[in-house]
């Protein structure tokens, strides 16, 4: 197994997490990025050693016509994400629906009674429309260059009322462009799913508006698990189990995120976070560390001069900084969730975790100007309560003692 060579071809790939997948989901798998410019994309099949290799933006159609032969799957997609050299031939086939409809399974998301819109007409566009006619689901594709079976995006805008789901298939808001989004979701009324086949940033600026709307959400990162798996199937002839790719899933994901644990002042988000970096072999960031280091004196000071507007600001800031880290647990201030765009970055990769002390054993603290009597701690819980709730993931009872907690937070992250 270890002598059979594979990789990946597309451009840009410097963001690619696919060699870490294919190696968890088949230990000792030779596999390798080939950034490939158009030229060396036109030579590529003639001069590779390769037994098989995957195939992303920009070439997913472009490839079609230098095979041997396509796979069923290739011919109704219309595009190849999987090349296997069978025979001596090239053979190319496509995963990528197959990945979408087992990420739906994952996330019990059925869209057989919902209206989806398809943002997009290119390679996986056409895998997840395969995928949708599969699964019998009711969708129309959105192109900026329309045919007479597409619309165009003003024609969605104008008729938003008739979708219940929209299936992001761009390459729009994907890393190093995470402010970018297709399009706003302000005036969109009859939402329930919206999903983003972008798997970098775990969650882009339109799956975090979605959710801000309440939406369920779903993006490309199980997608991508799920197709790499059904390609390593084809590499090796063999089938991968459930299980294996379930627990190749989890433990990527959790390398990819950061956990970001949210709640009110003395909840314990820093005795927790520290325990759990420990854990997990995470870094540990507290948001507070690092606002006082750039206001040069500590957080009670800066607010007792009547800053918090401008203390939101540098909350922001740092958040900012922080929003294409992995590996780390960040422990924020009680604060933080009212200020959507702060939240907006520590959403990006982040698992948020709340947690919910009972109020009764909160601290008023006189070290904490917001909080340092009972009844501002109580006013600020009942203000904060809900955006807790709508901005976690997770939400953790807390427990008396760390201990417990912790244990708690690892079982939820491990499945």
């Amino acid at each position: 197994m270890n002598k059979k060579r594979f990789g990946l071809i597309g451009n840009p790939l410097a963001h690619s997490i696919s060699p870490k997948i294919h190696k968890m989901l088949v230990p000792g798998i030779d596999y390798q990025l080939y950034p490939l410019d158009q030229d060396q994309f036109d030579s590529f099949l003639s001069t590779c050693n390769l037994d098989g290799f995957n195939v992303t933006i920009p070439y997913k159609q472009k490839i079609m016509s230098q095979l041997d032969r396509l796979d069923q799957s290739a011919q109704k997609v219309q595009a190849v994400n999987t090349v296997v050299k069978e025979s001596g031939q090239w053979v190319g086939y496509n995963t990528d629906y197959l990945g979408f409809m087992k990420a739906l399974e994952f996330h019990q998301i059925d869209l057989k009674d919902e209206t989806c819109a398809v943002l997009g007409s290119g390679g996986v566009s056409k895998a997840v429309c395969y995928a949708l006619d599969l699964l019998n689901a009711s969708y129309t594709v959105v192109s900026r260059t329309p045919d007479n079976k597409m619309i165009s995006y003003q024609q969605l805008k104008d008729e938003q009322q008739l979708f219940t789901c929209l299936i992001q298939t761009t390459p729009i808001g994907m890393d190093p462009n995470v402010q970018d989004q297709i399009l706003t979701l302000d005036s969109f009324t009859n939402l329930n799913c919206v999903i983003d086949v972008i798997a970098n940033p775990l969650r882009t600026k339109f799956l975090i508006d979605a959710k801000s709307k309440g939406c369920k959400i779903m993006g490309g990162f199980d997608m991508l698990v799920m197709q790499a798996a059904a390609a390593d199937e084809l590499f090796f002839k063999t089938d991968i189990s459930n299980e294996s790719i379930q627990n190749a899933r989890n433990k990527i994901f959790l390398e990819e995120s950061n956990l970001v644990l949210i709640g009110m002042p003395s909840c314990g988000k820093s005795t927790i976070g520290k325990q759990l970096a420990m854990e997990f072999g995470f870094s540990f960031v507290d948001m507070d560390d690092l606002i006082e280091k750039r206001i040069h004196m500590p957080i009670a000071s800066f607010l007792n001069q009547d800053n918090e507007g401008e203390f939101r600001k540098i909350e922001q800031d740092v958040a900012k900084s922080l929003q294409r880290i992995h590996h780390s647990v960040i422990a924020c201030g009680g604060g933080v969730v009212e200020n959507k765009t702060t939240m907006q970055y520590l959403m990006k990769n982040g698992i948020l975790i709340y947690l919910d002390q009972d109020l009764r054993k909160l601290q008023a603290d006189e070290s904490r100007p917001l909080s340092n009597d009972r009844d501002k701690l109580e006013r600020l819980y009942n203000r904060r309560k809900d955006l807790y709730l709508g901005y976690s993931d997770y939400q953790l009872q807390m427990q008396d003692s760390i201990d417990k907690n912790v244990n708690m937070i690892r079982s939820i992250l491990k499945g």
